[in-house]
């Protein structure tokens, strides 16, 4: 090992002077340093330093995975010495000494002359033949330890002045603060790869408006999506000139809602890309501010949700078609109780008719006995009209709508058209309805093909039974708050536990003609509507289906 000089005359107010305009040096150098030049700026100046002061060897350890150790970083030692552990734990090597940088000390120490608590770290030193140690903890502006910096002599026992270790404090510091923003950075630059990957993989892209410019930042997904250059600036009409011109006022005015109340924002637009075709959007977002005081931004994320509206679109074609079909299908099964309902207003008409003929054939006709009749004539061909009107509209094909909806009244209609039937297959409807009933909105069609699936259901259930009354009871009331309850229960065979839910999915059916789809179309009606319905066993015998619907 060659030996180095006697350590520098630091007492001479020359030697401080160039040192202070070393200081200056590095401090103006670690200012604006990019993050990948700080590791080896960090080596050099631990060697001008060193060759300054004639400063043997001078390491750098900063917190590794571990939160309780330091491992070894930046070394700079040019005698050479013993090869060093792989890695090198503070921890194992210096216990004593990282004690103290825990509690924010500079260590100033000779090796011979530390105390019987320091028997591991003594053994260290001398291993590496370090006389003299100096360490700085690492903690920029005074806030939590990033690492330690320390200075060792290995051929003189140098007496650290206090001038000389504030002055090598101020290089701690310089190293502190350049090692926080490089690590600041990294953490960055890491937040931001995770995020990158993980809004590419759920095909999300980004965006940042700010209110005053009109700016707009994005990622490189959001260009994607929306048919933008890589290098094109962006601004608040550049999206507008992709958005549909038929969603232009719906979107102003939802950022402008979620800007001016502070909430969130959630819509749905289309844009057309450069082939002429259309691409459905969802954007959500929240509006931001820099510190206190109004929004001045609005950030959030977009995403391509063509295939699910594509889809949804299919999906309501074919449920609205097999509305359709489930409706005529069932209205087929029901052709025994239109004959009857339209025949008993026929056979009356008729009765009324040949009375009135009677009572003009005599020599003095009773006119207000013909009044009556024909008056009764009325009254019935009325009742005909009125059921053939509500088949009907039950066998129309027509979009579903939302309009003001009685429930009870609702009932009572396709009551009418099912008690015929009910009565020649010896069943009995009961009806136990509230009479103040709040409003619904909803589509009085599709809601009457429910509560005839229910009856329908109902009857079928009890086909067969041979003992005990053959009773179907509707019931119709408030349950939580804002939700009617209509339910429908029999007397029939009842419900296993474990099809209670199956009963509703497509295709599961218990009768030997079913499709398995009355129960689900019925269920896909009432959740379109904001609703629920469901299955429970009775008590006794017979099940109860529940139908649970929104008010107005």
């Amino acid at each position: 090992m060659k030996e180095s000089p006697p350590p520098v005359p630091f007492e001479e107010p020359e030697v401080r002077l160039r040192f202070e305009a070393l200081l200056a040096d590095l401090s103006a150098h670690f200012i604006n340093l990019p993050p990948d030049r700080v590791d080896g700026e960090i080596g050099e100046a631990q060697r001008r330093v060193c060759e300054f002061l004639r400063v043997d060897l001078s390491a750098v350890w900063q917190w590794s995975d571990d939160p309780q150790s330091l491992t070894l970083t930046h070394l700079y030692r040019p005698l050479g010495g013993p090869p060093l552990p792989e890695p090198a734990d503070s921890r194992e090597m210096f216990p004593w000494c990282m004690q103290r940088l825990r509690a924010g000390k500079i260590i100033a120490v000779s090796v011979e002359n530390l105390p019987p608590e320091a028997a591991i770290d003594q053994a260290q030193w001398r291993q590496f033949g370090i006389k003299t140690s100096l360490t700085f903890p690492l903690a920029p502006g005074g806030g939590p330890l990033i690492g330690a910096l320390s200075f060792n002599d290995m051929q003189t026992d140098r007496n650290w002045s206090e001038v000389l270790m504030r002055r090598l404090e101020l290089v701690a510091q310089i190293f502190a603060n350049a090692l926080a923003r490089k690590r600041s950075d990294e953490l960055l630059r890491e937040s931001q790869e995770r995020l990158s990957l993980a809004t590419e993989s759920a095909g999300v892209g980004l965006w940042s408006m700010e209110l005053l410019t009109s700016r707009v930042w994005v990622t490189s997904k959001t260009r994607r999506l929306f048919n933008f250059t890589p290098d094109e600036e962006l601004s608040y009409e550049s999206f507008f000139r992709v958005i549909h011109p038929d969603d232009h006022d719906a979107v102003h005015r939802s950022i402008q809602q979620a800007m001016d109340t502070n909430t969130g924002l959630f819509i749905e637009y289309r844009i057309i890309v450069p082939d002429g075709s259309i691409r459905w959007v969802s954007s959500r977002g929240h509006p931001r501010s820099i510190g206190e005081g109004k929004p001045d931004r609005l950030m959030g994320v977009s995403v391509d949700i063509t295939g699910r509206r594509r889809a949804e679109m299919e999906a309501q074609a074919l449920r609205e078609e097999l509305f359709h079909v489930t409706r005529v299908t069932t209205l087929g099964l029901l052709t025994a109780s239109i004959a009857h309902e339209v025949n008993q207003p026929l056979a009356a008409i008729l009765i009324n008719a040949e009375a009135a003929l009677r009572l003009l054939a005599r020599e003095t006709p009773d006119l207000p006995e013909v009044r009556d009749a024909l008056r009764d004539i009325v009254d019935d061909d009325r009742r005909a009209v009125e059921v053939i009107l509500r088949l009907r509209g039950m066998l129309k094909k027509e979009e579903p709508k939302r309009e003001p909806l009685d429930l009870n009244s609702t009932i009572h209609q396709v009551v009418t058209i099912v008690s015929g039937e009910a009565a020649m297959q010896g069943f009995s409807i009961r009806l136990e309805l509230e009479d103040r009933l709040p409003e619904l909105m909803g589509d009085s069609i599709q809601i009457q093909q429910i509560i005839l699936n229910l009856l329908h259901n109902a009857t079928e259930a009890m086909t067969g039974i041979q003992v005990g009354p053959k009773e179907i009871v509707i019931r119709t009331g408030v349950s939580n708050p804002g939700f009617a309850a209509i339910s429908v229960s029999d007397s029939g065979a009842g419900i296993a536990e474990a099809d209670l839910e199956r009963i509703f999915g497509s295709f599961y059916t218990t009768k030997p003609h079913g499709m398995g789809m009355g129960l689900a179309v019925s269920r896909s009606i009432a959740e379109a509507h904001g609703g629920r319905l469901w299955a429970s066993r009775n008590p006794g015998r017979g099940a109860t289906f529940h139908l649970s619907l929104p008010t107005a």
